[in-house]
């Protein structure tokens, strides 16, 4: 299991045929949303910090021991049938601890994180 300065989660998104902006800690972590997109976010005091650019650290490493705020926004930009797919794993388990779908024309999803 890993050390609170381990923290480490993996989203991906299946997004095609939607415009999706999310956020962690308030903070936008780049989703467009239109295509499969995947990320990978640290904890701010993990070790691999220390060798990352300034501008990767402020981007990727953004997780808090604890609680953990994730927010979507998303728009139906496609057809009727496309769904918009999220899944967020911590990285030493198999399972997603977060799964969304939805076909929705727009809408919202918030989750707190406890890492």
């Amino acid at each position: 299991m890993a050390t609170p300065e381990e923290i480490t989660i993996s989203l991906n998104c299946m997004g095609y045929g939607y415009q999706v902006k999310a956020s962690i800690n308030g903070m936008d972590i780049g989703m467009k949303g239109g295509q499969s997109e995947s990320k990978r976010f640290m904890g701010t005091d993990h070790p691999m910090r220390k060798e990352a650019s300034p501008e990767m650290a402020a981007k990727y490493f953004i997780l808090n021991p604890g609680a953990n705020t994730f927010h979507m926004e998303f728009t139906k930009t496609g057809v009727p049938t496309d769904k918009l797919s999220l899944e967020i794993y911590k990285d030493e388990e198999t399972q997603p601890f977060v799964q969304y779908e939805s076909v929705e024309a727009g809408g919202t999803f918030d989750e707190t994180m406890n890492l």
